[in-house]
């Protein structure tokens, strides 16, 4: 019996030491990633929450395993008001690299409390990955570089746990999601689709009808049967080509931004805040990036990011004030998430394909 325990013990630190080699990141591609996620966050997805304050009580009805729960209402304006402001200012210091560490860790908690009452109507979507990348940058040295105030040096094997969890976090989440569509979708059945089972109720019901919409009757039933279980086999897999190596992940994470744009552009499904999600792993490869620029370039970049975020900032702090929405990046049109898919599987397919180099492990 200690034979088979001190077996089973080396093949688990042998897949913990495969996971943490595959979600290694760069701590000077992870500052650029810092920045990013802070823009992305002010820009995209900002906090607004004042209307749930608006909802009227009746409507409460939080799920059992919620923090909700330990009020029996919405809370008020004034509340919410408070959290928008703090969390806005929070994101503000994370792009800038001030006291990143406490930011994030700020911005992360808020989010998920008021995530909390988002999801009390008796529906949850799919943005807490959103904070939990917040919660995996304030355990890494992200904002040790390229910040307003660095903070301090972490020890590199609590970045490191931080981003093999973070990195089993979204494996094991699309695997959640695929396992339902093993279940359903692979019945050998030309008669039925799970496929076609979102797409009619999206395009008549809903009228999602933009971009390739229209173009999904035209394809033949033996088309839409193998992309399905293409998709299932993508999305289970995952916990697979983590182990495997970091280049069959960055591959798997790569392939999931062309399944993501794939779902925009026939569903007209965005999921536009995995955007960032995966830009951890394949964004930060950057900063392997061996480029001629010179170090005026680099202070140029540096402030058009700042100037960038300082304009998005003071139009949300207006929108925290008044209360109302000015900007809403995803409401602008149906190109907006087209544009960030796109740019995102442009720059990865440079750092994956272009520049080889990048795909090497920091010892």
């Amino acid at each position: 019996m200690r034979r088979l325990f001190d077996y089973i013990e080396q093949i688990l630190a042998g897949v913990f030491q495969k996971i943490d080699s595959s979600c290694n990141c760069d701590p000077s591609g992870l500052a650029y990633v810092r920045i990013l996620s802070g823009i992305f966050f002010l820009a995209v997805y900002p906090p607004r929450w004042q209307w749930i304050g608006e909802i009227p009580d009746s409507l409460f009805h939080p799920p059992i395993l919620s923090l909700a729960n330990l009020i029996s209402r919405f809370p008020s304006t004034s509340f919410l008001f408070t959290t928008e402001l703090l969390a806005t200012l929070s994101l503000f210091f994370v792009t800038l690299g001030y006291r990143t560490r406490i930011s994030a860790l700020l911005a992360a908690l808020l989010y998920i409390l008021n995530l909390n009452f988002v999801y009390s109507f008796g529906k949850i979507d799919h943005s807490i990955m959103l904070p939990v990348t917040l919660l995996c940058l304030a355990f890494t040295n992200a904002g040790h570089t390229l910040a307003l105030r660095k903070d301090r040096f972490i020890d590199p094997k609590i970045e490191r746990l931080s981003l093999s969890f973070f990195g089993v976090c979204i494996a094991f989440g699309m695997f959640s999601a695929g396992f339902a569509k093993f279940i359903w979708w692979l019945d050998f059945d030309l008669t039925s689709s799970g496929f076609l089972s979102w797409y009619y109720p999206n395009y008549y019901m809903y009228c999602k009808q933009d971009l390739l919409a229209s173009w999904i009757p035209a394809i033949p039933q033996v088309s839409i049967e193998i992309a399905e279980y293409m998709v299932v086999f993508l999305e289970i897999s995952g916990m697979i080509w983590i182990v495997v190596s970091e280049r069959t992940w960055k591959y798997w994470l790569f392939g999931l931004c062309i399944f993501h744009l794939a779902t925009h552009l026939t569903l007209n499904i965005a999921f536009t805040g995995h955007v960032i999600v995966y830009g951890i792993f394949l964004l930060s490869p950057i900063g392997r990036v061996k480029l001629s620029w010179r170090k005026r370039t680099k202070q140029m970049l540096l402030y058009v990011f700042g100037g960038v975020s300082l304009g998005v900032i003071l139009l949300r702090l207006c929108e925290v004030f008044v209360g109302k929405v000015l900007l809403d990046f995803q409401g602008i049109s149906i190109y907006g998430p087209l544009l960030l898919w796109g740019t995102m599987i442009s720059v990865s397919f440079v750092l994956l394909f272009r520049h080889q180099n990048t795909l090497k492990a920091v010892k």
